[in-house]
């Protein structure tokens, strides 16, 4: 669960501020600084203890003060069509929530949000004590436009990739309901949000085995909406809909990309929850792809085949996109730590249909502007005896 507040450290004794003087000493640029200056700045830094998934500051707030990862990792994240997109890294030694701030631009709030990734430790300098050090120690300005310049270029260039990589998610992101559940009390139900609520506990990858219709997407949605990935992009890829190839396989540059060339949906995605559908049309090699996927969190493009060693020597990043994989069948795939769940089709769960009577119904009366429909009467099979309001009569 996203936390906003740090722990905040007792105030820093000459020990810590010394372990900081030596730290600052030796980073790249700070240590360019004159010693008087470092000292300065380690003596106005507060330490900051946070969990990983920590908000430390979110999009268009105010900017409080500088932050100096000592260890760990942040995310620097915007808010775009697709959910939240990742900007950049920040690792130990690197500054982030100063762009504002040090460009002077007085009136203007975050353009970007900020959380951890990894447990981390960060030094906290706050507006008003860095306008003063500034004005103390102005070669503490050298080093901040130093900063400045080289992280307004990877921005620019960051945020234009952005803009690509929204327009090619566009056709397979999907909008979830905030406040749809799994409706039916009966023991499958029973079971299948007990299952859903393990699954959305961690990132592993997640096998659905269901025949059409029994609702792979929905708890695929389900599971994304409940996880820690939900602020992030929920994309759905139905193999069934993918062009053949000239060997009537399954085309999957869509999923995997080519080589030094189009991207796919999983290095798109970057950090989010991909819905693979209907798994059992790709090929072996392209099940063996996901799997290798799913075992290492690299991804190999589809090349010619001469090529392809290199290929997989050469794979990408590592990427944190979790797979929901769907099929009718048992998922053909081996070896890998995931969670598997079954889902049955409405007459296999009877007790249910009530439940959903009163759902469908109760939907249909508010998108049309009428009164709940509250008159399901079970009856002793199981099922409902029904009403229809006279207002339906039409």
């Amino acid at each position: 669960m996203t936390q906003k507040i740090f722990a905040k450290s007792p105030e820093p004794d000459r020990r810590d501020i010394e372990d900081c003087i030596a730290w600052l000493s030796f980073h790249r640029i700070w240590g360019t600084l004159r010693p008087e200056t470092i000292a300065a700045i380690a003596s106005s830094l507060n330490l900051l203890r946070a969990d990983s998934d920590t908000t430390i500051y979110q999009q268009d707030t105010y900017p409080k003060g500088l932050y100096l990862l000592k260890w760990g990792t942040v995310e620097i994240y915007r808010a775009s069509p697709v959910g939240h997109t990742h900007i950049i890294y920040r690792n130990a030694g690197e500054l982030f929530g100063h762009i504002s701030i040090g460009a002077g631009e007085d009136t203007d709030n975050y353009r970007s949000g900020a959380k951890t990734i990894s447990c981390s430790e960060i030094w906290f300098l706050p507006r008003d004590r860095f306008e003063d050090l500034k004005t103390e120690h102005p070669d503490i300005n050298n080093a901040i436009n130093t900063l400045l310049a080289q992280d307004l270029l990877r921005f620019s260039q960051r945020l234009a990739q952005e803009q690509a990589r929204i327009q090619g998610l566009q056709p397979y992101v999907r909008p979830l309901s905030l406040n749809e559940t799994i409706i039916g009390q009966s023991k499958p139900s029973q079971k299948l949000a007990k299952q859903v609520k393990q699954a959305a506990g961690d990132l592993k990858p997640v096998f659905l085995q269901g025949p059409s219709g029994s609702g792979k997407t929905f708890i695929a949605g389900l599971i994304h909406r409940q996880s820690g990935l939900k602020d992030r992009p929920f994309a759905e890829i139905d193999c069934a809909q993918l062009p053949l190839d000239g060997a009537g396989a399954v085309n999957t540059d869509i999923l995997f990309g080519q080589y030094d060339g189009l991207q796919g949906a999983i290095a798109l995605l970057e950090r989010g929850t991909l819905a693979i559908n209907n798994i059992q049309l790709l090929t072996r090699g392209d099940r063996d792809r996901l799997a290798h996927y799913l075992k290492t969190g690299h991804i190999i493009p589809n090349a010619p085949v001469e090529m392809q060693p290199q290929v997989i020597e050469q794979s990408s990043a590592t990427l944190s996109v979790r797979l929901i994989l769907t099929s009718p069948k048992k998922i053909p795939l081996s070896d890998i730590d995931a969670h598997s769940l079954k889902l049955f089709t409405l007459p296999q769960r009877k007790a249910d249909i009530p439940a959903f009577a009163h759902h469908f119904l109760d939907k249909f009366c508010r998108e049309q502007g009428r009164p709940p429909y509250n008159s399901i009467k079970p009856t002793c099979d199981g099922y409902s005896a029904m009403t229809i309001p006279a207002t339906s009569a039409n």
